[in-house]
Parts: structure tokens; C-alpha cells; sequence
């Protein structure tokens, strides 16, 4: 694993092997989180049907969840509805800004306990070293 070190207290230093993305790195972590290159959250599984005390039909509660990735490629989406039928998954997604543009560099999806279950790279080259260097920060 690579340590973590903090230049300042508000932002975590990162090498990907991509300048641009390492700059806007705040923190790569675990769990549901909103950042300038992270976007993840917890899928909730199939079978979950129970919520705020409320019973759902089965895929309900996950396609909700879904609902907040947007521009997930149909490939992971894929991937997670058959991993997510009985235990939840935590989606990662990795990106970063490039001349005003947002750029998915890739997505990373473990199980609840952080366990590695897939890597995806949505582009060639530095992406990869971001994807392996940011899965290493939120899988065991």
C-alpha cells in the first residue's frame, strides 16, 4: 500500500502517475463519497427489499441506487446486477478534469468488507496507474 502523507491538512498526497489527477485528489477513501475525483457509493443488492421500515419490490432499492451513476457505462452497470443479488456492493468511480472537461478514467467495485471484486479502465495509459493506485486506497 502506499502511505499517505499530507502536504497540507486539506488534501492527501497521491502518485498516479497522472499529475493532473494527483493535484486534484483531496482523499481517495472508503464508503459514500462526493470529490473532485471520487464519486462512490454503496449498491445496494437484488434481494434487499426493506427500507425506512418500508417493503419494496426485489431490484428496487438497487435500481434507485443506480439511479445516481448517470453516465455508468452498461458494462459495469452489468457487472454489479450480477455480483449485487444477495450482498451489496460499494461502486467506485475515479475521474478527473482536463480542459473544463470531466474524464472517467475508471471504476473500481468491492464488497462491503472492501474485498476487490472488479477494475474497469475507461481509458488507456494513466488511467490504469490511477484505477491500481486508487484501488489499493479502498480495497484490503
Amino acid at each position: 500500500m502506499h502511505p499517505v502523507t499530507f502536504d497540507n491538512p486539506n488534501k492527501m498526497h497521491i502518485e498516479t502517475g497522472c499529475k493532473t489527477f494527483d493535484q486534484q485528489t483531496v482523499l481517495v477513501t472508503t464508503g459514500n463519497v462526493i470529490a473532485p475525483t471520487q464519486h462512490s457509493g454503496f449498491i445496494r443488492a437484488w434481494n434487499e427489499t426493506q427500507c425506512n421500515g418500508m417493503t419494496f419490490a426485489p431490484g428496487h432499492l438497487q435500481q434507485f441506487d443506480l439511479e445516481n451513476w448517470e453516465r455508468l457505462p452498461r458494462y459495469v452497470r452489468g457487472f454489479i446486477q450480477a455480483v449485487a443479488v444477495d450482498k451489496s456492493v460499494i461502486l467506485y468511480e475515479f475521474g478527473h478534469f482536463s480542459k473544463g472537461k470531466r474524464l472517467i478514467d475508471g471504476y473500481v467495485v468491492t464488497d462491503r468488507d472492501h474485498r476487490l471484486l472488479h477494475k474497469f479502465y475507461e481509458r488507456s495509459g494513466k488511467s490504469y496507474g490511477i484505477v491500481d493506485t486508487c484501488a489499493e486506497y479502498v480495497t484490503q
